[in-house]
């Protein structure tokens, strides 16, 4: 932050440092403060697609959805590839209950992200997995919640929702080590 300070002395329409500081904002947990720093990137340069990322997910940090889905709809539209406004719209419309088009964009989410790195993106599979579930999809469900886990081992969450799907398909002793398994990462986990 005191870079990013240091440079709006020298440079007080530096929009990569402005961009800087709203993400550092951001995974400070200071959405506010993100929103208001985008809001300058963006009168300097009103198509900076991050700049609408960051806004659009510091509004879902604050549960603006509505303004959330707008923001992250126009990242999208001026950067395809931008895999975390998709995930973030994705998870935006499962909270929403509206899980086609959360789908859809948590697919295309996982299928870029697939394309450019080595590593599966957790959460988009996560999200998925959970909509899997819900509509019964339960193989489907496992193989998503699968991936989450080997991607990140201590995903506590994942477990629990995985034990949920193993529970409706009959599989009592995966769905009870699984819960077990959650139960002892976060003993909270289930009060999601």
């Amino acid at each position: 932050m005191r870079d990013c300070n240091e440079t709006f002395r020298l440079q007080p329409n530096n929009v990569l440092a402005w961009e800087t500081r709203s993400c550092a904002h951001f995974h400070l947990g200071q959405p506010d403060q993100a929103i208001a720093d985008a809001e300058k990137v963006l009168s300097l340069n009103p198509k900076n697609w991050m700049a609408f990322q960051i806004r659009g997910r510091a509004r879902v940090a604050k549960n603006e959805m509505k303004a959330a889905m707008a923001d992250l709809t126009q990242a999208i539209e001026l950067n395809p590839r931008d895999n975390v406004s998709l995930r973030e719209r994705g998870i935006a419309y499962f909270y929403q209950r509206n899980y086609k088009p959360a789908a859809d964009d948590l697919t295309a989410a996982i299928d870029i992200h697939q394309a450019a790195f080595s590593s599966p993106d957790a959460e988009s599979h996560y999200y998925r997995g959970r909509i899997q579930t819900i509509s019964k999809n339960y193989d489907a469900a496992i193989i998503d919640l699968t991936v989450a886990i080997r991607a990140v081992p201590g995903f506590a969450k994942a477990y629990y929702q995985r034990s949920i799907a193993y529970t409706a398909k009959g599989d009592r002793v995966k769905a009870k080590s699984d819960y077990a398994r959650a139960i002892k990462l976060d003993p909270n986990v289930a009060k999601e």
